[in-house]
């Protein structure tokens, strides 16, 4: 009886020598990772999803390079990889996303509403503020109907994300244990196949809006670019995935066509999905992202733009804020102990213009 074939195929000798090689380039994220969290200028929680991907997959190589080595395929790590391979670039799109609604929703804020944007309000908010932006000229014009329908599209493809794990999920979750029933068979292939197909056609949405990000005025056109090539090589995972999705097998032996087991097809995987994902996470850990999209440490959480009511309680927190670090300070210096530098709460009309990276210039 026929049954969906494994992504990648079962454990064989000749997955050995790549599952070894990619085991070492993800543990070669990892120092990456550590600095990341350590420099304060490019630590966020929006490349958490990716964090979390480079861990699992140094684990996953290594023990598929074992199994490999042993010529064994146990059900459990079978499905268990099936499950991290079907939910791995599901889960560094949800980063992507994140950062490219921070790049867009940047770029729509005029000189009376920038104090909105997510790095200079995490600026703020912090103990030791470090002014990293440059002000906006005065009377530049804000675009909230742009900014709202910006938030709006990047919920639809949150969620969106999260309904295509739902049948990934359920579709691994029967893998072993009931895929040699012909009915469950038949219902893991059409899940797969929706899984798939909704990634694509999300990833093509997230590819589109980096394309059109590169066209708006006070967009960082680098940040942009890198986006759109980020996004083309999720693509091309998701690509990969739904042509293989009609493939099957009547034994996780077997090396017929379709089996994912035969040379050609295995040099596919580690072409067509492994590496892609291996350089959207290199290029995550590699770049100084917070910094290229302006997304602070916890990115654009906001639904709406801030009311006057809101921006009321955040002056008056703001000036409670300045009453207690001016009080800490005097009672530094009257022990004679040293004062920490950017201490001292600056309010934002108070800036001066600071050399930035131009997230603003549209060349």
């Amino acid at each position: 009886m026929a049954f969906p074939s494994p992504v990648g195929g079962t454990f064989l000798f000749i997955d050995f020598i790549p599952s070894i090689l990619f085991a070492g380039l993800y543990a070669l994220l990892i120092p990456l990772i550590i600095y990341r969290a350590y420099d304060r200028t490019s630590r966020t929680t929006l490349l958490i999803g990716t964090v979390i991907f480079v861990i699992g997959h140094t684990v996953i190589y290594s023990l598929r390079a074992a199994a490999a080595h042993a010529g064994r395929t146990p059900g459990g790590l079978l499905t268990y990889i099936q499950a991290d391979f079907t939910l791995g670039y599901v889960g560094i799109s949800f980063d992507l996303v994140n950062l490219l609604r921070c790049l867009l929703v940047n770029s729509t804020f005029g000189s009376e509403t920038q104090h909105q944007s997510p790095e200079i309000a995490a600026r703020l908010s912090s103990r030791r503020y470090e002014p990293q932006y440059e002000r906006l000229p005065e009377g530049a014009p804000d675009y909230p109907q742009r900014r709202f329908w910006i938030r709006r599209t990047c919920n639809f493809l949150t969620l969106g994300l999260f309904a295509a794990t739902v049948p990934g999920l359920i579709s691994t979750g029967h893998y072993s244990s009931d895929i040699r029933d012909p009915a469950s068979a038949d219902y893991i292939g059409r899940l797969r196949y929706a899984s798939a197909g909704v990634t694509l056609l999300l990833t093509l949405v997230i590819l589109g809006m980096t394309i059109w990000a590169r066209a708006l005025p006070r967009v960082n056109v680098r940040a942009a670019k890198l986006l759109s090539v980020l996004s083309s090589l999720i693509c091309v995972i998701a690509i990969y995935r739904l042509s293989i999705m009609e493939s099957t097998e009547d034994s996780l032996d077997s090396t017929a066509p379709g089996s994912q087991n035969r040379p050609i097809e295995k040099i596919m995987f580690y072409l067509f999905h492994v590496l892609p994902e291996w350089l959207v996470s290199f290029a995550f850990l590699g770049f100084n992202l917070r910094q290229m999209v302006g997304s602070g440490f916890f990115g654009d959480r906001r639904w709406n733009d801030e009311t006057a009511e809101e921006r009321a309680k955040r002056e008056a927190k703001d000036e409670i804020r300045l009453v207690q670090r001016t009080k800490r300070t005097a009672q530094r210096q009257a022990k004679g102990r040293p004062v920490p530098v950017f201490t001292e709460y600056i309010p934002l009309d108070s800036l001066e213009t600071i050399p930035v990276y131009a997230p603003y210039s549209h060349h």
